[in-house]
């Protein structure tokens, strides 16, 4: 979506469906992948319009789509775990301004995350896979968890580490290769790491190892969305910096399952598209609309695995 108009309706009409269409007809898309692309393109001018008449006194441009925030587009890329450490190390502190901190949408969205996050922890001690800047972390400590962050990226765990202040324990360490004893935690827990692991098997393969007889391991991951690729080249958006693969949430059910997990939940964390989250300026819509839409267009999923058979009830 390239915004830069400072007028919003001249924006409105660069996100036109019809003209959407009419790019689709001169692009090589499938047609199966027009449906998805046009819902987007009237799913941004609702918001837009939205966003118009809650601030008439405010006709200013919407910020240009960064780079980094448009890296969940590629899904055909293949992970690298060094093309992942080189994206973290070059993005370093300003990982959470861009996702986050920029608008209040980024900040609502963060809400809702850390919330889902904590709602399926069970148990007091807790393996955090993939900590970035300690976001998560933080979070996880002051909530008075038993806290073990692991992160790949050098620079990553620095910052985790000193965000951390001296409470719970970093590790930079590899995923796929955990360096704990078994039966040593009550919950594994990674959030939106799961789609840059090269071998997410050999993870769950860890995750059970390293967990309890009654453990759990909880995993989020940015979702495999028909008409994802389509929509990015037609709006010109910008190829992903660090490569991932998209998955559905059945397909992540069944990769607990083959790791010896019951799938005890899966499920959506969002309720709208990510970007939406991260590029609304005004929360309020947001805020007032979110509990009462349904989840299917999320477009990030979460699954929750046992290594035993229970119960889990979750709103």
């Amino acid at each position: 979506m390239r915004l830069a108009s400072k007028n919003p309706l001249i924006a409105l009409k660069r996100l036109n469906p019809l003209r959407v269409v009419a790019a689709w007809k001169r692009s090589s898309a499938p047609a199966s992948d027009l449906l998805p692309v046009v819902l987007l393109g009237f799913l941004s001018n609702a918001f837009l319009l939205i966003g118009v008449l809650l601030n008439p006194s405010r006709r200013q441009a919407k910020p240009k789509v960064n780079p980094k925030l448009t890296d969940l587009m590629d899904m055909r890329a293949t992970p690298s775990k060094k093309n992942v450490i080189d994206n973290y190390n070059g993005e370093g502190k300003n990982y959470d301004n861009i996702r986050y901190g920029r608008t209040k949408g980024g900040k609502f969205f963060s809400e809702i995350e850390l919330r889902k996050t904590l709602e399926l922890i069970k148990g007091t001690k807790v393996l955090h896979v993939g900590t970035a800047t300690g976001r998560v972390s933080a979070h996880l400590v002051s909530s008075g968890f038993d806290y073990v962050g692991v992160e790949l990226s050098r620079v990553m765990a620095r910052i985790t580490k000193e965000k951390l202040g001296g409470a719970g324990d970093m590790v930079q360490a590899d995923a796929e290769h955990l360096p704990f004893t078994a039966d040593a935690f009550d919950d594994v827990v990674s959030v939106r790491s799961f789609h840059f692991f090269p071998h997410p098997e050999a993870f769950l393969d860890e995750a059970h190892r390293v967990l309890k007889r009654t453990g759990r391991v909880t995993v989020s991951f940015e979702k495999n969305v028909r008409g994802r690729e389509t929509f990015r080249r037609i709006m010109n958006l910008p190829p992903s910096n660090a490569k991932r693969t998209y998955y559905t949430n059945p397909q992540v059910a069944l990769m607990m399952r083959k790791a010896r997990f019951e799938a005890l939940f899966a499920g959506n964390v969002t309720k709208l598209p990510l970007l939406f989250y991260w590029r609304s300026n005004d929360d309020r819509v947001l805020k007032g609309l979110h509990g009462k839409i349904p989840s299917f267009m999320g477009t990030v999923g979460m699954v929750v695995g046992s290594k035993e058979s229970q119960s889990l009830g979750i709103n």
